[in-house]
Parts: structure tokens; sequence; C-alpha cells
């Protein structure tokens, strides 16, 4: 790794503090690749070093480095794109053993409910359990229609028919005509302290599918939600499914008497309808959680949903699951992607892959490089043997 002495341009830069970097043709057909700026990722091969130490490219790479942008040069029978694909075939190599615990806490369950959809990155699960008490309180019902700011062209209605929690919602129509802006907003009759909260907890649900940056939750000391104290992104939306959120909330200490909530488009997303139900504060931390029996829960392996029995759905009632989840690694797709896995695991297993192909290649090294290659691949082994799988795990059917 290295930085260029003087900036360089689109077909090659000049680097004099590598040793041997003034020797004509020394370093041709190795391996180029930045490691920031515009050009970061692009792979090239050294066609050409000049005596000054210029190092000229095969192809041109997008933008000429400065001397402040990291790069790397690897020998030319070790290209980045083979050592890449070796980081993710010891990931892949490591099985069950690299998936990792997570603990989902997405999933709302309500008496009425018996199936919860699991995210797409949930390969099994190990433990369910219920939030059975937790310092909270209530914000806004949302049982009657909110009495604050209308953003044109929207209506809002209370839904006696959907709803999550009480006796209604509140139900925004937005029109393809209104743009971004405060939908809609509820005045609070009597100030709420929230600066001991953490979060806000509310159920939402529209009839499109959503990013994590189209809508917005502003709270306020005044009734004008354009002047907030504290505002809340509501996490993506599937399309037509009720989903649970907690928002984080950033300024909790200037949120000591709060007398207006709301929605807020973040961005014009046309024409759609919302719901609001349930919005409450709670203090990360405070909850007690119970068990859920095993026997009591199961997985929908075709619908990929998990599915509380009779006995479970009486027993949580109307609470915040906390499923415990193991969930497939995520493979680096870029320079520098993290690997949620036992680094050295990965190091020893892409090593012992990388001498291998290179043993291939020449023959005067290719029995200390096969050598290597077994003494890596037995470290690697002894590090897998310490990645464990928590015991019970229920596996998703092409976990």
């Amino acid at each position: 790794m290295s930085t260029p002495t003087t900036s360089g341009q689109t077909s090659g830069h000049t680097d004099l503090s590598i040793i041997g970097s003034t020797v004509v043709d020394g370093f041709r057909g190795y391996w180029f690749q930045p490691l920031s700026g515009a050009s970061s990722g692009e792979i090239r091969n050294i066609s050409a070093l000049s005596s000054g130490g210029y190092f000229s490219y095969l192809r041109n790479i997008t933008s000429g480095l400065s001397t402040s942008a990291t790069y790397e040069l690897w020998d030319e029978d070790m290209p980045p794109a083979r050592i890449d694909d070796f980081i993710t075939r010891a990931v892949l190599d490591a099985g069950i053993r690299a998936y990792t615990p997570v603990t989902d806490l997405s999933v709302h369950a309500t008496p009425q409910i018996a199936s919860y959809a699991l995210s797409t990155a949930v390969a099994g699960i190990y433990r369910v359990e219920y939030r059975d008490s937790y310092t909270g309180k209530s914000v806004q019902t949302c049982d009657t229609v909110w009495d604050d700011q209308l953003l044109a062209n929207v209506t809002r209605v209370a839904d006696g028919e959907q709803y999550r929690e009480g006796s209604g919602s509140n139900h925004l129509t937005v029109a393809a005509a209104a743009s971004s802006g405060i939908l809609s907003g509820a005045s609070i009759a009597t100030a709420l302290n929230l600066s001991r909260y953490t979060h806000l907890e509310a159920w939402f649900r529209a009839n499109v599918g959503t990013s994590g940056s189209d809508l917005v939750v502003p709270i306020a000391t005044i009734t004008v939600l354009t002047s907030p104290t504290d505002s809340m992104a509501v996490p993506a939306l599937s399309s037509g499914v009720w989903t649970y959120v907690r928002m984080a909330m950033a300024s909790a200490a200037a949120s000591s008497a709060i007398a207006a909530i709301g929605v807020r488009a973040a961005n014009d997303i046309g024409a759609y309808e919302l719901w609001v139900d349930g919005i409450q504060a709670t203090v990360q931390g405070s909850e007690s959680w119970k068990l859920v029996h095993p026997d009591c829960w199961r997985l929908d392996q075709d619908r990929r949903e998990l599915v509380l029995n009779e006995t479970a759905r009486s027993q949580v009632g109307y609470a915040l699951l906390k499923v415990s989840t193991m969930q497939r690694p995520a493979l680096p797709t870029v320079n520098g992607s993290t690997i949620v896995l036992d680094a050295e695991y990965v190091t020893y297993r892409a090593t012992a892959m990388a001498l291998r192909a290179r043993g291939d290649r020449r023959a005067e090294t290719r029995k200390s490089d096969y050598q290597q290659a077994d003494l890596y691949d037995g470290l690697a082994d002894r590090r897998r043997t310490r990645m464990h799988v928590p015991d019970g795990v229920r596996w998703l059917a092409n976990a």
C-alpha cells in the first residue's frame, strides 16, 4: 500500500516511496487498485514503470490520484478480484457457522393475529420472548381524527375498521396533487414531558411501499410542527402491511413539553393512503421479557412466517416480541465491506486458497506454497470450530 508522490493522471502516477520504484519495468504486470477517490475499487495492470518512478496503467482510471489517495499493488499472480472471490468462498465455506445471531424487535403481537412475516435475512429462529413490562407513555392513541395542521390535497378520518389497538386509527388519504410537507398533526391538550424517553413506537400501514426517507414523525413544543424539537424517520413500509416501528429520539432532552405530533412527507411519492395507530414513548432497557415456550410457536416454511398457537396468543396478548434469529452473513461486495464473522478464520481460509492458486502456476514454489496452504487451512479449521450455533435453532427452508 502506498500514496503517490505527486498528483497523478488517469493514465498513471508517480511514486518514489516504494523500494524498486526507479527500476525500469520493475513492477510491470502488477495489479493496481485505488482504495479512495473517484477511482476507488478500479483494478488495472501496470503496463510500464519508468526510471523516474512513473507507473503507467494498461487502461485509464476514472480520475487521477491525489497525493492523499491510498492504493494497493498486488503481485501479478495475485489479482485482487481473485482474492475477493477467495474471501467470499471462505465465508460460504463456513456454512451455518457463519450465520449471525441477530435480535429482531420489529414484530409486535396482537391477540387477533397468529402469523408474522419474517425478513428475507432471517434463516432461523431459536427463541421468542415477549415484552412483559416496560416504562412507557401514550402520546397519541389515534382513536379519534387528528385536529391539527393538514396539508392541502390530504383528507383524514378516524378509521374504525383498519386499526391495531384501541378503537381506531388515523387514516390519511394523500392525493397525487399533494406535495411534501406536514400531512397531518394532532395537538396534545396537556403537554407531555418526554425528556426521559428514548424511542417513539407506533403502528403504520400504507397502500404503497415506502422507503426509510419518505415519512417523518415530528414532535414540537408548539402546535406548529414545521418547528419541531425532534424528527424521527419512519422505517420502510411494505405495501398493505401493518408495521410496528421503533424510532430513536435524537433530542429527548429538548422534549420536556411536547404539545403536538404528526406525520410529515419528506418526499412526494404520489397518491397513497396512510394509517397511523398507537403512538407511545418508551425507554429502551427498561423492559422485562418473558419466554414463549418453544412448543407454542412454529415456523411456516412456505410463507416464511412465525406462527403463534392459541396458547401463545393468550399469553402474549398485545406486546412487542423479541425474536432471536440467525441471519445469513452479508457477502463482501466492495473493498472495505464489513464481514460479521471471525476475521482470522476468513484471513486464514482465503490465504490458503490464494497459496494453492499460486502453487499451480509456479513450479519452483509449488511445494512450499502447498505446505503453507495446509498450515493456513489448519489454522482456519481451528478458528471455525470456535464458531458456535445456538442450541435449538429452527431453520427455514433453504437456509
